[in-house]
């Protein structure tokens, strides 16, 4: 996608338990990019929250974490507390939207933003780029 004129790569995935994330962990492996890795997260208070993390930090250069839009959102405090325990370069945002805001102003286009974690978290997502995606074709550049 173009935001603010530069081309983003953007992967989406709804992954939410341990085996999905290791899957999605051996997913990437396979898809190595020239630049730094980012994700945006988001998960639901009952899911396993250190089971995800373990397969993902390793893979992710820096993370971003939102709570979602939903009573049964992890709050933030918690996703960045076990992703800083692992060693992650994490920063906390208020939503999903603004997340992805910081992301993609620190991304290049050999970079790729990954925004995981819940469908709850891609739902936001998806609402974010279709936003962005009329604005950037309302200022003439093509989505």
């Amino acid at each position: 996608m173009r935001w603010h004129g530069k081309q983003l790569n953007l992967l989406l995935d709804v992954g939410h338990n341990p085996h999905a994330a290791h899957f999605l962990q051996r997913r990437l492996a396979r898809r190595p990019v020239s630049g730094k890795r980012f994700a945006v997260f988001g998960l639901l208070n009952d899911k396993d929250l250190d089971g995800v993390v373990a397969h993902l930090a390793p893979v992710i250069a820096d993370w971003a974490v939102a709570p979602l839009s939903t009573s049964r959102s992890r709050p933030a405090e918690d996703l960045h507390s076990a992703l800083q325990n692992l060693g992650a370069r994490v920063t906390s945002y208020q939503s999903v939207a603004q997340a992805l805001d910081a992301q993609c102003a620190h991304a290049t286009p050999d970079d790729e933003i990954l925004l995981f974690g819940s469908f709850y978290c891609v739902a936001e997502a998806l609402e974010w780029l279709a936003r962005h995606t009329d604005e950037e074709a309302a200022n003439g550049f093509a989505g």
